[in-house]
């Protein structure tokens, strides 16, 4: 199908005799938001290296626009050319500034200019609202304007998968809502796929157009969110996405009572 532009087949990966996933199998819309989400140990960050062959599956089949990108004859460098990745710790060059580290992939990579790569730079620090800090190293940035230059960085080289591991696990309430915000509009602006790899079922809820969740190596659930919320397949949904939820609810209503009194309503 046209719109899918991304298909896992029966993908299996183990480290020596330790089977981390196994038989993982959905495929992705071009333009959607799908978030991979699972207990610690789970493999979740393993299928994210594996979309992005920086491991390679043990079995099964990634398919790139219909193209299997696992077989033996597949140019791996330029199919990773169309999918860009941000770390969980950045990878920033510590050497250079904001605006430098995200021209050196353009100039040396894409062989853009350097006015062109400037002007490109410019425009993804904007979108992330790091303009204003183009000449700061990435020593005299917090972990959340580290986090929006990581993710200009990959912007700028025109990704048409954008891959995200834990993007907002070291960051604060209103830092990670803001980012969570931007990787949204970003997403739905340039109608970029986006896969996403967090713990969080609220991320993972709010943020997607699609939900995997994997338990032990294994498929437990893929749907929309509200099918997660509404239809849960089997306990480990029920248990590790929907209780979670009710448990940070419940802390809240616990500390600080019943439900608060919203501005004009009747009393």
């Amino acid at each position: 199908m046209d719109d899918m532009i991304l298909e896992i087949r029966h993908l299996s990966k183990s480290f020596g005799s330790h089977e981390v996933l196994r038989d993982i199998d959905f495929t992705v819309k071009k333009g959607d938001v799908t978030s991979i989400i699972g207990a610690s140990g789970s493999g979740k960050s393993t299928l994210l290296r594996c979309i992005n062959l920086l491991e390679t599956p043990t079995s099964g089949e990634i398919l790139y626009r219909g193209q299997n990108v696992t077989g033996p004859k597949v140019n791996a460098p330029q199919y990773r050319s169309h999918v860009g990745m941000v770390f969980q710790s950045f990878n920033l060059f510590n050497n250079m500034t904001v605006l430098e580290n995200c021209m050196v992939g353009q100039t040396k990579v894409l062989k853009k200019d350097e006015k062109t790569a400037r002007e490109i730079a410019m425009q993804f620090l904007a979108k992330v609202g790091m303009a204003p800090y183009i000449n700061a190293r990435p020593r005299q940035l917090s972990g959340g304007q580290k986090q929006r230059v990581a993710l200009a960085r990959t912007l700028v080289m025109k990704p048409r998968i954008l891959l995200l591991d834990e993007p907002l696990s070291a960051l604060d309430g209103v830092i990670k809502e803001s980012i969570k915000d931007r990787i949204k509009t970003i997403a739905r602006e340039y109608h970029l796929t986006t896969i996403i790899v967090t713990h969080d079922p609220e991320e993972a809820l709010t943020l997607s157009d699609r939900v995997l969740i994997i338990d032990q190596g294994s498929i437990s659930q893929y749907a929309r969110p509200d099918e997660i919320v509404h239809q849960p397949r089997n306990d480990f949904v029920r248990k590790f996405i929907l209780r979670q939820l009710e448990i940070k609810r419940g802390n809240i209503y616990a500390l600080f009572g019943d439900r608060p009194q919203l501005a004009g309503e009747a009393v």
